[in-house]
């Protein structure tokens, strides 16, 4: 009998091996997401191309900010909850 923990590990592997397989095949279709943007942009060096990959890098990258402030909020109100705790 394989124990819990190895048959997890392979599972896992096995998993992530064919999460691998299928995103390396969808890569293509993948990237024409967005038809206009696609034929509005010519090349890279085209302002209109560095300004759609800004706001692209802008929008990815709120929910991460979201999510740091309110964890950030959180910890300081934890450590100020532990701080007025041992002050007792």
């Amino acid at each position: 009998m394989i124990p819990r923990g190895v048959r997890g590990a392979a599972r896992a592997a096995a998993a992530a091996a064919v999460a691998a397989c299928l995103a390396a095949g969808a890569g293509p279709a993948l990237a024409q997401g967005c038809a206009m943007c696609g034929t509005a942009v010519g090349e890279a060096a085209d302002p209109l191309a560095r300004s759609i990959s800004a706001s692209v890098l802008f929008m990815v990258s709120m929910p991460f900010v979201l999510f740091v402030s309110v964890a950030g909020w959180l910890v300081a109100r934890h450590r100020s909850a532990r701080k007025e705790e041992s002050s007792r």
